[in-house]
């Protein structure tokens, strides 16, 4: 498979999962119809990275990592770290390492967006991200100026979102029971300068129902941090799809399914990249205080 084969594959989206756990919250706004929900939990959350059963094309025979996201509220935007750790085993008995940083900002009215993706490969750069994207107004197009890999402006339309800001429209679109939503998302990384994200949500189950599910199973019985943290919430089944503009049919370039709940945790991640699947199992959730401000 080799070691280019590898890097494709993960800097597509940026960093994989600070599309999926970082939620903005929804500024508590007065007379907002979603304020019976939970607030947003700021958390570390800590994932175990294998190869996902049944996805494999044969191209990778073995996954073992671990995955780290940060998020936490500051009084002026969303603060968001990660870090993934994976060492990847390909059918001829290859071994990489492959080292994967992010790190990014993003204001709560969804106008203003920084971030930082670094990867390393067997301890060697080999992908690097780094720019800045701007709306002047919620309904003006913005601009993205990009300094790493390459500087680059580019023309955002209006109604494109941000990661964090993504995830708040697809948490509420959930909780008002939609099942298919479609919108357009830069995260820096998007070859087609941004992407075209399908997703499609299924019916919300309490995590006691889940719960009970799962024992019957005989699964593993989740750390307490996370069973504090997930605790009597409505979750839903997400399947995300990542298209670039110039291939908004057929095959996307990147999937992720998870469990979604109602406070913003994800859990039971499948990361599919076409020639293999990683399974990102949450195993510890260090919940933060939220800023006074």
């Amino acid at each position: 498979m080799g070691r280019q084969y590898m890097h494709q594959f993960w800097t597509r989206p940026m960093a994989i999962g600070i599309l999926v756990a970082l939620l903005a919250p929804s500024n508590g706004l007065p007379g907002n119809a979603l304020t019976a929900h939970p607030a947003m939990l700021p958390h570390r959350a800590i994932y175990k990275i294998s190869l996902a059963t049944g996805h494999n094309r044969g191209q990778v025979s073995n996954v073992d990592g671990r995955m780290v996201t940060d998020w936490e509220t500051t009084c002026d935007g969303i603060v968001s770290e990660q870090r993934i750790v994976t060492d990847m085993v390909d059918e001829a008995g290859e071994q990489s390492l492959s080292d994967i940083s992010a790190s990014s900002w993003e204001s709560y009215d969804g106008q203003h967006f920084r971030f930082v993706m670094r990867q390393r490969l067997d301890g060697k750069l080999v992908a690097e991200y780094d720019g800045v994207a701007d709306f002047s107004s919620a309904l003006a197009p913005g601009t993205a100026k990009l300094r790493k890999p390459e500087e680059k402006e580019v023309t955002l339309p209006p109604g494109v979102l941000f990661p964090s800001g993504y995830m708040q429209f697809l948490l509420d679109a959930a909780r008002r029971g939609e099942r298919n939503v479609v919108r357009q998302v830069f995260d820096g990384t998007s070859e087609s300068d941004y992407y075209q994200v399908v997703s499609a949500i299924g019916a919300g189950t309490s995590s006691k129902a889940a719960s009970h599910e799962e024992m019957s199973a005989k699964q593993k019985e989740p750390d307490k941090s996370v069973q504090k943290a997930i605790s009597g919430l409505t979750w839903w089944p997400v399947q995300v799809s990542y298209y670039s503009l110039e291939q908004n049919e057929g095959m996307p370039e990147f999937e992720m399914a998870f469990k979604l709940y109602d406070n913003g945790v994800s859990a039971d991640m499948t990361l599919d990249y076409g020639a293999f699947a990683l399974l990102a199992t949450l195993q510890r959730i260090d919940a933060y205080k939220a800023p006074d401000c």
